[in-house]
């Protein structure tokens, strides 16, 4: 939302973050693009366009902590997500995310709202990632298998 607290994007995903499709949309709930995801978790995705079309491909580095918006060899974004310190980030993900658009990208284009939401979509996958592991580990508690050893 706007400082004033008005809807700028909007993001509807698929019941699965494994090979789901997200709609974008707008202030006004027309569809502006989606994400297609690929097969990392979180990472390695192309926003498309209103009509299907590639805009470009979202590409984490190996931590998967920062993401380079790449179309035609030309970056035109970057989200990285901001450490809170390492011991801090070893236990949960990291809550801040600063995102930066090339100037190059013009001020009406709807690339910017989908960057946006782009955003929204990493920190969807890191949360559901969390859970799963918190759910994982707390199962293994219960089974009687978090100990290593006879």
């Amino acid at each position: 939302t706007t400082p004033d607290g008005q809807p700028i994007v909007r993001v509807k995903r698929g019941a699965s973050l494994t090979f789901s499709k997200t709609i974008v949309l707008d202030e006004n709930d027309q569809q502006i693009g989606s994400f297609k995801q690929g097969f990392n978790w979180v990472g390695d995705f192309q926003i498309l366009d209103a009509e299907g079309n590639l805009v470009c491909r979202v590409h984490p580095n190996m931590s998967g902590k920062d993401f380079r918006f790449i179309a035609d060899k030309i970056e035109l974004a970057h989200i990285a997500c901001k450490s809170s310190g390492i011991v801090k980030n070893l236990f949960r993900h990291p809550d801040n995310y600063v995102l930066s658009i090339s100037e190059s990208v013009p001020s009406a284009s709807m690339f910017r709202p989908l960057s946006l939401a782009a955003v929204l979509l990493i920190e969807f996958a890191w949360r559901a990632a969390a859970s799963k592991a918190e759910a994982a580990a707390s199962i293994a508690t219960l089974g009687g298998v978090s100990g290593v050893g006879p």
